[in-house]
């Protein structure tokens, strides 16, 4: 049983990372015995580690903020080595582990915290942005390859040593990366104003960086009228696919999520027709589409047979999906469904390009262009990043306007 200790910052070179690298750890020596600490996750090679100075060399790119931690956790060291010094009593490795790792109401622990975002997410029905936290956090977890990881540790190298592994390791697209970067700001973001964590670590990472543009799939008039006039009979695996694109395609571009919700009480008579009249369930902003005959015909085929159940298109079912998780994933689940259906769909009227929800979105402000629209200024929201301000755009234009658009959309 020992009195006294030592600690020594040192280069492990016993483990070594597939870049070459080996992580910086404390080594902590009680009574001949050594145990090994991790300091957050800094990781050097031979060349850039000062074994004298147990510090960071100056070519290391994270040398200043490296050696800031290394310096910070050597002091917890020796202060707790210094605790179980002044007690008096003998003392083992274990004894320091206890006191060196008291808990720290301070430090935030990432995974503990993306729980807590998750939980909140999944309490306030945000189901799709649960499974996305939890999906970086997972990757996250692959990474690091450890749950003791504190936020106030993380720094612009190990965002940047992720990215790399990302791009390498996983063949991870840029989009993705820009996904799970712009949920890990966030997740920061939430922290520093909860916990007063710093975001400095990030604020140099733009996610849009990393996103690629998208390759936007159109049609021309000629194949959207082949989809329109395919004669199809309810027996074809794509007919509900082909009806639900058609829909999108003569509603501007509706998403597939907000079909899939749609209901009889989201169907208003005015005095020129119908509309569809419905908050958006990404924004929860109104939307109001006039609907022209071919629209009004295909929701009222599927309300004519679906007449007892409160969703009109057959994506939902009332008794069996109920909760928000169980409707999310069945959205994801048909939306796939139909994403498959469709480039069935297209190899079979000898169309090129595989079909999506999002053509149906992107050849309407094509072909709406191409028809002389000039009063929705379509040729500047096809440009548009997000699918919200796309539909913010169609909505500037009075019910007049849109029912005068609408003839151009099946035009022969």
């Amino acid at each position: 049983m020992a009195y006294k200790g030592t600690v020594k910052v040192v280069l492990f070179t016993s483990k070594s990372y597939k870049d070459g690298q080996h992580p910086v750890m404390l080594r902590v020596t009680i009574d001949r015995k050594s145990k090994y600490i991790t300091i957050g996750t800094i990781r050097s090679n031979k060349t850039q580690w000062n074994a004298a100075a147990q510090r960071l060399k100056k070519n290391h790119i994270n040398w200043r903020k490296g050696n800031q931690l290394i310096s910070f956790k050597y002091g917890l060291a020796e202060q707790a080595l210094h605790n179980l010094e002044m007690k008096g009593t003998s003392f083992t490795v274990l004894d320091f582990i206890n006191e060196f790792q008291k808990p720290d109401d301070t430090r935030i622990n990432l995974f503990q915290y993306f729980d807590s975002i998750i939980n909140r997410n999944e309490s306030g029905d945000s189901i799709r942005n649960a499974a996305s936290y939890r999906t970086v956090k997972n990757s996250l977890l692959e990474y690091f390859q450890k749950t003791d990881i504190y936020m106030q540790d993380i720094t612009y190298a190990d965002i940047k040593n992720y990215i790399s592994w990302l791009k390498g390791t996983k063949q991870v697209s840029g989009n993705t990366i820009a996904n799970y970067l712009r949920y890990i700001k966030a997740l920061f973001n939430t922290a520093s104003k909860e916990k007063d964590i710093s975001t400095k670590a990030l604020e140099s990472i733009k996610p849009s960086d990393y996103k690629s543009k998208p390759t936007k799939v159109t049609l021309i008039q000629k194949d959207i009228l082949k989809i329109v006039d395919y004669n199809i009979n309810d027996l074809h695996p794509g007919f509900d696919a082909k009806n639900i694109f058609v829909f999108m395609y003569l509603t501007y571009g509706t998403n597939f999520t907000d079909i899939a919700k749609l209901t009889a009480k989201n169907l208003i008579k005015t005095e020129q027709g119908y509309k569809i009249s419905y908050n958006r369930s990404k924004t929860a902003k109104l939307i109001e589409v006039p609907l022209s005959d071919e629209a009004f015909r295909i929701l009222n085929y599927y309300r004519s047979y679906r007449i007892k159940k409160k969703y009109i298109f057959p994506i939902l079912d009332e008794d069996i999906h109920q909760t928000a998780k169980q409707k999310t994933t069945r959205i994801q689940t048909a939306l796939k469904k139909f994403n498959k259906q469709m480039k069935a769909l297209a190899k079979e009227l000898n169309i090129m390009q595989n079909l999506s929800s999002y053509t149906a979105r992107y050849s309407f402000a094509t072909i709406m262009i191409q028809g002389g629209a000039s009063l929705f200024e379509l040729n500047q929201m096809f440009r548009h990043s997000t699918v919200n301000q796309t539909i913010q755009y169609v909505q500037s234009a009075s019910t007049d306007e849109l029912r005068k658009a609408n003839d151009i959309l099946l035009k022969r």
